[in-house]
């Protein structure tokens, strides 16, 4: 399997009569596109949370906003709070075990700049 854009990705690969597997791939974004990524708090990163669990989601430009989309709810977080040349905001939602695909809405995002988050209790 060759994967071309950078980005996270969430591989679902399933041989009927054998079994499935999936697997969350980071391939380092190149270029100047903007980034985004997630965590506990500004200094913690982390792509796992439990369903009562803030999400803060980061990246390196400002005026950003972000696309918080699950298979049931999809929320709308702003990201208008900086530290340290971080710019962030906090989706602070009780969220349904599963996996999230958080997207940055920017005028220069691609569809790389994604990243995918696993919500479970």
């Amino acid at each position: 399997m060759t994967i071309n854009s950078s980005g996270t990705h969430l591989v679902k690969l399933s041989v009927p009569g054998v079994g499935t597997v999936r697997k969350v791939l980071d391939v380092e974004p190149a270029g100047s596109d903007p980034s985004v990524w997630t965590g506990t708090g500004v200094d913690a990163n982390a792509t796992t949370f439990a369903s009562d669990e803030d999400i803060f989601i980061k990246t390196d430009r400002a005026d950003a906003t972000a696309t918080v989309v699950g298979e049931n709810e999809t929320f709308t977080v702003m990201l208008d709070s900086t530290k340290d040349g971080t710019h962030y905001g906090t989706l602070n939602q009780s969220l349904s075990d599963g996996y999230y695909l958080v997207r940055l809405d920017d005028d220069d995002a691609t569809n790389l700049d994604s990243t995918v988050v696993e919500v479970s209790d």
